[in-house]
């Protein structure tokens, strides 16, 4: 059974206070909150000291557990008068409580080294050394020091499985879905120490690693007979004589818990099982010969997420009917609530619509255009088309480009949209059927759109979603429709912009072009020129193209003045050929 206990150690607060430290406790707490760490640990030494003189058991761990926490924002002097304090707390204590003071204690080695590692590896390794300063200690120091400490943890095996977690709770908050009285000290720190040794161990690198990796997925029986002094890695040894003993204990005291111990193993094996079928075929086993009920829906979901991952569109078979029926089967069930919540998400992955949208930014009047679209699980898509204002189109086209001022306002698009739509109808709406296959993956196809009148749009594409219903799913573009067109040229003395109409490529007269400071008209050619600006000055701009009541709207960056060079002059003479007929939007020409 998978157990769920939440470590005070470095992140949060328990709620379970012992009667006589209630408000002492409660103080901590709001300096903390505060932000007065300082002031928090002082507190903490104050209980310390009091639980101390009374020896309260778990209070003195719960003060070692703050003391820990709080190491960091003390001077040296400070973290070194805490550890010298639980190195003699541990040399006076036993069983259960001198496990966990080691735990504590080898914590704070860890976190010191992380936080301080490249000062530490920097010093010279020596060959003998038996300082206890933590503080002048080499790499090697530390990481002797923190594989004897994690050696030790489980050595009290016996006691360790007597003693129930729930004698601790005034340092644990313990999940309601875990049974504590099945939850020892012996779990939590097996727990613990597997995940140090595991964290080293990058492959196995044995001569018989096939016959040790059958070993390692077989039931208890079989895996009891592996000898592990014939292993020559010493990470995979020590993970191995953990689970053996632990197993053999469980087998003899508490037999109906040794599938879960089996199953732990077998997982956490898992990462580095080359041949998944195999692992599956061996999790099977264990799921024909296991009666326990939480631990079935821990299958299940291996299961599920296997063949999800196996399942692409160019795979053999397609196992999301399978995986459907697998999530319905937990989800019907009581017994594990965390088996519920992993399959919710995967049903969400496999069921949820999705809608993405690709469509050009501008198009002429009357342009037969297309939308290309990305969707899966949809079979229609409702298209409405809302009119909007220039200053609405340019904040949605807005994309914060590297030279714009930084302290400009962000913009949320979705917040933007939704709200508009809300409080806005829609010019034009209909609704396109897609490709449906039912098969659960992505496709693409494109769609015709609708012919729009001159002006700035929002085109919103929803379809209803099965998970989130007071929200469909959905994606949106906001379009131009409009007959002009511009390619831009850089010179000397100006910013010049060609326009032309979008459909034709014939010259625009007479039209006007703003940016942020001035006005200018088109010629008969259709050009219009803007003075360069001076140095140092803001260079990003707004620009309007306006005909009539024909308006495009783009960004461009301003030229600046060059400074006057005595350099020698050149002729030149540049030839600029176009293969298509008509040129996007923006196009820009440098001469």
């Amino acid at each position: 059974m998978k157990k769920y206990i939440l470590l005070i150690f470095l992140f949060s607060f328990s709620i379970s206070f012992a009667q006589d430290y209630h408000a002492e406790w409660r103080e901590v707490m709001k300096y903390e909150l505060d932000g007065k760490v300082k002031s928090a640990s002082e507190v903490v030494d104050k209980i310390y000291k009091k639980a101390k003189r009374k020896n309260v058991e778990d209070q003195i761990i719960k003060c070692f557990f703050y003391k820990s926490k709080f190491l960091k924002v003390r001077d040296e002097n400070a973290q070194s008068i805490i550890i010298k304090n639980i190195i003699e707390e541990i040399a006076i204590s036993k069983d259960s409580k001198k496990a966990l003071l080691n735990y504590i204690y080898v914590n704070i080695l860890e976190n010191y080294y992380e936080r301080n590692r490249y000062v530490i590896n920097k010093r010279t390794n020596l060959a003998v050394t038996d300082s206890r300063d933590f503080l002048t200690w080499t790499q090697n120091d530390f990481e002797k020091e923190i594989s004897k400490v994690y050696s030790l943890l489980l050595k009290d095996e016996i006691q360790l499985h007597e003693v129930s977690i729930k004698e601790y709770s005034s340092i644990f908050e313990i999940s309601p879905y875990t049974d504590a009285k099945k939850w020892s000290v012996y779990d939590f720190l097996q727990d613990k120490t597997l995940k140090y040794y595991f964290y080293d161990l990058e492959d196995f690198n044995e001569k018989n690693s096939t016959k040790i990796i059958s070993i390692l997925l077989s039931d208890s029986k079989e895996f009891e007979k592996l000898n592990a002094d014939t292993i020559s890695n010493i990470e995979l040894k020590n993970i191995v004589e953990i689970f053996q003993k632990n197993e053999k204990y469980v087998l003899k005291n508490s037999p109906k818990e040794i599938h879960s111990l089996q199953y732990d193993r077998m997982n956490r094996f898992s990462k580095f099982i080359e041949d998944k079928e195999f692992y599956f075929s061996q999790l099977a086993i264990l799921q024909k010969e296991t009666t326990d009920l939480y631990l079935l829906q821990d299958i299940k979901v291996d299961f599920a997420n296997h063949y999800y991952n196996s399942t692409t569109k160019i795979s053999e078979k397609n196992y999301y009917t399978a995986v459907l029926s697998l999530i319905e089967s937990v989800l019907n069930q009581k017994e594990n609530p965390s088996a519920k919540a992993n399959m919710e998400i995967l049903k969400e992955k496999i069921l949820k619509k999705r809608i993405s949208i690709y469509l050009e930014d501008a198009f002429y009047l009357n342009q037969n255009y297309r939308a290309f679209v990305t969707f899966k699980n949809v079979d229609t898509i409702k298209v409405n088309y809302y009119k909007i204002p220039v200053s609405m189109y340019s904040e949605l086209q807005l994309r914060r480009p590297y030279y714009e001022n930084n302290n400009a306002k962000s913009i949320n698009h979705d917040s933007l949209v939704l709200n508009y739509i809300e409080n806005n109808k829609a010019v034009k709406s209909t609704v396109k059927v897609l490709p449906n296959k039912t098969d659960y993956f992505e496709y693409t196809t494109e769609i015709l759109m609708d012919n729009l009148d001159m002006g700035h749009y929002l085109i919103f594409f929803e379809t209803k979603n099965p998970y989130y219903t007071s929200q469909p799913a959905y994606a949106f573009k906001s379009i131009q429709i409009s007959n002009i067109n511009f390619v831009q040229q850089e010179n000397n003395d100006f910013d010049t912009f060609n326009l032309l109409d979008r459909k034709t490529g014939k010259p625009i007269e007479n039209a006007t072009i703003k940016n942020d400071t001035s006005s200018v008209r088109s010629d008969k050619t259709g050009k219009a020129n803007f003075k360069l600006t001076e140095k140092n000055s803001n260079s990003y701009s707004d620009l309007f193209f306006i005909k009539e009541r024909d308006t495009l709207y783009t960004t461009y960056v301003k030229s600046t003045t060059r400074e006057s060079q005595d350099d020698e002059n050149f002729d030149a003479k540049s030839m600029v050929f176009f293969r298509q007929s008509h040129l996007s939007t923006g196009t820009k020409s440098v001469f």
